[in-house]
């Protein structure tokens, strides 16, 4: 694990609305849980690829230097800081639903 991984305070407490969300509104554990998995699945490429991730496509958010990710119909929003080429930190600060104008969020 070359890059430690920071989940910001609002981005879980977004992942808990997700969570939330998908288990109680919906009804649906299982989809709950499976969009666990894949964050963790996520969270194991940041620590070791942040870089193959795309920056943002809005121009205010890329000069700030956000990346993105997507797990199914969500956002994920990151900052890479790095110590040298192969080691740094992330900072998960943003979860997302793709319907959300999210860069007037940010």
């Amino acid at each position: 694990m070359a890059y430690e991984v920071i989940l910001d305070p609002e981005a879980a407490a977004q992942l808990d609305e997700i969570v939330e969300y998908l288990s109680t509104k919906l009804s649906s554990p299982a989809a709950a849980a499976n969009f666990v998995d894949k964050f963790d699945e996520l969270v194991g490429r940041l620590e070791t690829m942040p870089h193959s991730f795309p920056r943002s496509n809005d121009y205010r958010l890329q000069i700030r230097g956000y990346r993105k990710a997507l797990i199914g119909n969500y956002l994920v929003l990151f900052k890479v800081i790095d110590r040298d080429k192969q080691s740094g930190t992330v900072y998960v600060t943003n979860l997302f639903h793709g319907s959300q104008n999210y860069q007037e969020m940010v």
